[in-house]
């Protein structure tokens, strides 16, 4: 999912806090310091905190990935990626993660439950999206939003993750 690099303005906080930017503006990321473990996944945005992890907040505007220079080396941090994706044709999809460490890629539809459509630890190295990390088929509707939700953790050395989708051909 690649966002373009138009300026980004104000986030919206939806009605459960989670800050989001609306029209293409960009992805909210959360960096979590400290944090280095699958495990702590589910924790993110509930019992840690940013306040409480001394993490920060940031805008990315270029891909749906992790900078690289994140955390620097040997530094062990997680973090949590959300921005909506519009979908630009009705038809298949397929979401794919790749992940240093580990990650978690839920999607939530308006007036419906969030949903775990990945769950995978390290996928190997960066860029490389392996059938294990992928969505199941997903049927989605030219238009309507989808929010998606990306946490993971890196451990004790420079590594990201990423997400790449795979759109419905003519």
């Amino acid at each position: 999912l690649v966002v373009p690099a138009a300026a980004a303005a104000a986030a919206v906080a939806l009605p459960n806090g989670t800050l989001v930017y609306p029209g293409m503006r960009g992805i909210a990321m959360e960096v979590f310091p400290g944090l280095f473990s699958h495990a702590d996944l589910p924790r993110l945005g509930g019992s840690v905190t940013i306040e409480s992890s001394g993490g920060r907040r940031q805008l990315v505007t270029d891909a749906f990935e992790t900078p690289m220079d994140l955390t620097g080396d040997n530094t062990h941090a997680c973090t949590t990626m959300r921005a909506f994706f519009v979908p630009p044709a009705t038809g298949q999809y397929r979401f794919w993660v790749s992940a240093d460490d580990g990650a978690q890629l839920n999607a939530g539809w308006p007036g419906a439950e969030t949903r775990t459509l990945v769950d995978v630890g390290r996928t190997g190295p960066s860029h490389d999206f392996p059938e294990s990390a992928a969505s199941p088929s997903l049927e989605l509707e030219a238009g309507a939003p989808l929010l998606l939700s990306l946490a993971s953790c890196n451990a004790g050395s420079r590594g990201g993750t990423q997400l790449a989708v795979s759109v419905p051909s003519d």
